[in-house]
C-alpha cells in the first residue's frame, strides 16, 4: 500500500515519485482510478520532511494526466526546494512551544522567549514587553518550566536542535 512504503522512512528527509512507492501493476487498481484517474491526477510526488522526532510535514505534487510521468529530475529538483522548510517550520513550531514545550506559550512567553534567544537581559525585555522585571521573570521561569529546562543555555540547545534527541 501506497502510505505504508512511504512512512517506511519517516523521519528522514525522502522525496519519492509515485512510481517510486508502488509496484506498476497498482497503476491498474480500482484504488488508482478512484482516487487518481477520475480527480484527473496521473501521477504524484511526495516529500517528507522531518521538523523533530514528533512532527513530520508532507507535501504531494500531483501531476494531471495530461501531462507526462514525474521524472527523476522533478523528484529532485523538488527535494532540494523543499529541504529547508523543515529548519523554517521546526523554528515556527518552536516559537510556540509546540511539541518540546509540556504546554503551549502563551503570546507574552514567546515574546519573551524571542527576547531570551536574541540575547537580551531580562530587564531588556521586560522593557521590549512594556512589563516588570518581576514579571519579566516570573514568564522566563514558566518558558523553562514549559521546555523542561533550568537555564538559557539548555533553551538555546533545544532550539538548535542539539537538545531534541
Amino acid at each position: 500500500m501506497l502510505s505504508v512504503r512511504f512512512a517506511v522512512d519517516a523521519g528522514s528527509w525522502r522525496a519519492r515519485r509515485l512510481s517510486d512507492l508502488v509496484e506498476p501493476a497498482w497503476l491498474e487498481s480500482d484504488y488508482y482510478e478512484a482516487h487518481y484517474l477520475s480527480r484527473g491526477y496521473g501521477d504524484a510526488i511526495w516529500a517528507g520532511c522531518p521538523v523533530n522526532q514528533d512532527i513530520e510535514l508532507v507535501f504531494v505534487f500531483f501531476r494531471s494526466v495530461d501531462h507526462p510521468k514525474f521524472g527523476i529530475a522533478e523528484r529532485d529538483l523538488v527535494a532540494a526546494t523543499l529541504r529547508g522548510l523543515g529548519v523554517l517550520f521546526r523554528q515556527y513550531v518552536l516559537g510556540y512551544g509546540l511539541s518540546v514545550a509540556r504546554i503551549p506559550l502563551t503570546t507574552t512567553e514567546r515574546q519573551v522567549l524571542k527576547g531570551l534567544l536574541d540575547g537580551q537581559v531580562e530587564k531588556q525585555i521586560a522593557v521590549a514587553c512594556q512589563q516588570s522585571r518581576h514579571n519579566t521573570h516570573v514568564h522566563v521561569k514558566h518558558i523553562f518550566q514549559k521546555f523542561g529546562v533550568n537555564n538559557r543555555a539548555s533553551l538555546v540547545a533545544i532550539w538548535l536542535g542539539s537538545g531534541l534527541d
